[in-house]
């Protein structure tokens, strides 16, 4: 009863993105977007998508901004220390970063471009329709790109394509949901997926990720709750933008993130055997025993920031290198939440011991840390919590 209870509660506020990224119900992301593994995600950074107001259109008033926003910043949405205001953060000088502008409401935006973020909205309950805005910060104009009549788990993920003029989205059907793929003006469904079954929901094992590949080619799912379907079904599939054709599937597979260029994807089984899927030579194991958490690529592909858990249930984040194929340097301490804010700099969040019953044997502390992987060096930071970062992608092709 307790499994269904909580599987109900991240239906309620399945209007996800990092960020998606994304993974897509947890803050901390993706872009590339998680699922939160034991609480109905809060209106804030703990949620890549936190539910808002029925839609009834687009809102007039959504973003204050001071000035233009640099096409050559490095920004990052989220919130800072002491505050559940969502704004648009300018850290390209860390030591004098700028807040370049403010969110009005619970929004969970992600960058589209670097002056244009989009989010999903919907009602306050599991069935009610819902949307995904896309606002235009320079020009203060809100669009509406995709929409949905009712509500259901997982509806509402989705992600950008990296030069913004694509949507790929989960939409409900009759008998589950349908992931789609918006772009030249033509909404295309990829795949019907199977209706989702009422269980428990494990925090080191379940996910959903929807996102394009870096180089904007293939878009990939990678989720472990609509299962049991195969091919157009498959709870892991990769297509190609072009056209939409599948051109790989698996039956099982999770904690899924695109790294490199031209891109690769990384997925774990439920045991950590983390492979990896190649354009050119399909299907590689990588590592053993790995079974990362919550895995976010740097905008240049060479890593790879994730959570492990020990056998007391203490979180710790961990770095893999791409192209090495070999564990790199580790903060210490119980950490959790890794996002990269750029190409050398990890953002996560501190936790303590607790016994915490369903909610495990750690919670979180209040407090953030930025670790700089070339000095090997952690400080504290002011950014409280993280919906997405730009550039969402800065190799060069041939990396890797």
């Amino acid at each position: 009863m307790v499994g269904l209870v909580l599987l109900a509660l991240l239906s309620a506020c399945a209007a996800p993105g990092g960020g998606g990224t994304s993974h897509t119900l947890t803050p901390t992301p993706s872009a590339s977007a998680s699922v939160s593994p034991t609480t109905a995600p809060p209106p804030s950074p703990t949620a890549t998508a936190a539910p808002s107001a029925a839609p009834s259109g687009a809102p007039s008033t959504v973003a204050s901004c001071a000035g233009p926003i640099p096409t050559n910043a490095n920004l990052v949405l989220g919130t800072l220390t002491g505050s559940t205001t969502v704004v648009l953060r300018d850290i390209t000088n860390l030591s004098s970063a700028i807040t370049r502008c403010t969110f009005a409401g619970t929004i969970a935006p992600r960058f589209a471009t670097s002056s244009v973020v989009g989010w999903a909205q919907s009602g306050p309950d599991i069935g009610s329709p819902g949307q995904i805005n896309r606002l235009d910060l320079a020009a203060a104009t809100v669009t509406t790109p995709a929409s949905w009549p009712s509500g259901g788990f997982g509806v509402g993920t989705f992600d950008w394509s990296p030069n913004g003029s694509a949507l790929t989205y989960i939409a409900p059907t009759s008998s589950g949901s349908a992931w789609h793929l918006l772009a030249g003006g033509h909404d295309q469904v990829l795949a019907n997926l199977p209706a989702v079954p009422g269980r428990g929901v494990s925090r080191e094992d379940d996910d959903w990720l929807l996102a394009f590949s870096p180089d904007g080619l293939y878009i990939a799912l990678v989720e472990t709750f609509a299962t049991g379907g195969s091919g157009d079904s498959s709870p892991v599939q990769v297509r190609r933008v072009s056209d939409g054709s599948l051109v790989y599937s698996a039956s099982s597979g999770t904690m899924g993130v695109w790294a490199s260029v031209p891109s690769r994807l990384f997925f774990r089984s439920s045991a950590g055997v983390v492979s990896r899927w190649d354009p050119s030579d399909g299907v590689s194991v990588m590592q053993s025993g790995l079974k990362w958490v919550r895995p976010h690529a740097s905008s240049d592909g060479r890593w790879i920031a994730y959570t492990t858990y020990d056998s007391a249930g203490h979180p710790g984040v961990h770095l893999y290198s791409v192209q090495g194929n070999s564990l790199g340097p580790s903060p210490t301490g119980l950490r959790s939440g890794a996002l990269f804010l750029n190409n050398n700099l990890l953002w996560y969040q501190e936790e303590t011991p607790c016994d915490c019953g369903l909610g495990g044997q750690s919670q979180l502390t209040g407090n953030s840390f930025l670790y700089d992987i070339g000095g090997s060096a952690e400080s504290g930071s002011r950014i409280s919590g993280v919906f997405d970062v730009w550039p969402r992608v800065t190799a060069p092709p041939g990396l890797g």
